[in-house]
């Protein structure tokens, strides 16, 4: 039962598309700027992310598009946090630079290991394992080692703030590996329980984060205008 509904269209890209839209509703009635234009702007993401790669997707199995766009649409989503983190401790250009080679980390991390141990992923969902286990490494990484030291002068209660969204991925890349190792490894009951705990995870990706990262924004992060100058806050 729970594998027909995480492989079905209820899941992606209905219910995907629902939180997301709900969300983007919600940051409508949000002070414009910055925060609220990006954070919009990763919704959309998300919107086309669950038109293209769920149960309706449009290109035919066999379209040579399928595994770029899904690589595409990984990498966007992993961004967020980086982004979000570098443009509130340092903003400018720089920021959006520094940030998207946080987020592409793991994926170039995880082609060498494919590239080098090919026998190793025999399946698709090893591959899935693999790429949450390395960004749950580097999220607890960044939050224990990185971000302390990277915003140790920005004030409190963005501080606080930061932290919180790296901990969200914290928890929804240690739930989404949990859930394909019973998918892989466990009996029939426990792949189903599986399929129905990767729902959570990917409720708080496709929903969660952008609205977490909106209600627990300190009221100064709303204030950035859309096109910040390239000094700290």
């Amino acid at each position: 039962m729970w594998q027909q509904l995480y492989d079905g269209p209820l899941n992606q890209p209905i219910a995907g598309c629902l939180l997301t839209a709900a969300t983007l509703l919600w940051l409508g009635a949000k002070p414009s700027g910055w925060l609220r234009t990006v954070l919009m702007l990763f919704g959309v993401q998300l919107c086309l992310d669950n038109l293209l790669t769920g149960a309706w997707n449009p290109l035919p199995p066999a379209s040579p598009l399928n595994q770029p766009l899904a690589i595409a649409f990984g990498v966007l989503g992993d961004w967020r946090v980086f982004l979000l983190t570098e443009q509130f401790r340092a903003p400018g250009r720089r920021a959006w630079a520094v940030s998207l080679g946080f987020a592409l980390l793991v994926p170039v991390a995880q082609g060498a290991l494919i590239a080098v141990f090919p026998q190793a992923f025999p399946t698709l969902r090893h591959t899935f394992v693999a790429y949450e286990l390395l960004f749950l490494a580097l999220a607890i990484v960044w939050r224990g080692a990185v971000l302390p030291a990277r915003l140790a002068q920005v004030p409190v209660g963005r501080r606080k703030w930061l932290f919180r969204l790296a901990y969200f991925e914290i928890i929804q890349y240690a739930l989404w590996p949990l859930a394909d190792l019973l998918i892989l490894f466990g009996t029939a009951a426990g792949q189903e329980a599986g399929y129905a705990l990767r729902l959570v995870p990917n409720t708080l990706y496709y929903g969660g984060f952008l609205a977490f990262a909106a209600w627990r924004a300190p009221a100064e992060a709303w204030t950035l205008p859309l096109r910040p100058v390239g000094h700290r806050l």
